[in-house]
């Protein structure tokens, strides 16, 4: 293969996983929607893109998005008032400050303690849970299914269960339901 070959094939990569990861969200989102869940932000996938010239491989917002986000809320418990936890599936290209990180999906409930209004619905950022999981020097996160506690993120959130599993794992949509979706349903009931 010559060089031109491979970067095609590079590139086609890249697109290919970017796009399985959109038919994995998109998965998510149809069997959370079962469980009465909806996406807080409608049809937007959260990411860091940048399109400065200044931008290098190291920082935090580069033109290839180093994950892809969605948070939802329960529906009915959150019109009634009584909502107090949102859940987040994240997929994890790559981090500025973790070297040679294995592509990963990332779930987490966040617990507010009290009850979410609109404007803390509102405030909820995509990068949460990826800060949790990589930006945080106390915690050596792995992601292989292992669960891990945050306290008082944010001063908003009051406790974050997350794990992480290899995004290679997840081969079809039995493994997204089993290893990500019923985990953060039952980490939401608890």
């Amino acid at each position: 293969m010559g060089e031109n070959e491979v970067l095609i094939t590079s590139i086609e990569n890249v697109r290919s996983m970017v796009h399985n990861s959109i038919l994995m969200l998109r998965e998510a989102d149809m069997i959370l929607s079962e469980e009465r869940f909806e996406p807080i932000y409608g049809n937007t996938i959260g990411s860091e893109p940048s399109k400065s010239i200044q931008q290098n491989k190291n920082t935090f917002s580069n033109f290839f998005p180093q994950y892809m986000s969605r948070a939802y809320i329960h529906h009915d418990k959150f019109k009634q008032k009584k909502e107090t936890r949102v859940l987040i599936i994240n997929i994890q290209f790559y981090h500025a400050r973790v070297k040679l990180l294995t592509p990963c999906v990332l779930g987490g409930v966040l617990d507010f303690g009290d009850i979410i209004t609109d404007d803390q619905k509102k405030d909820i950022q995509h990068w949460w849970l990826k800060c949790m999981a990589f930006e945080n020097k106390n915690l050596n996160f792995k992601a292989d299914g292992n669960v891990y506690k945050r306290e008082n993120f944010k001063e908003k959130v009051k406790l974050t269960t997350f794990w992480g599993i290899e995004l290679i794992k997840i081969t079809d949509v039995e493994m997204l339901r089993e290893e990500v979706i019923n985990k953060l349903l039952e980490e939401y009931e608890k």
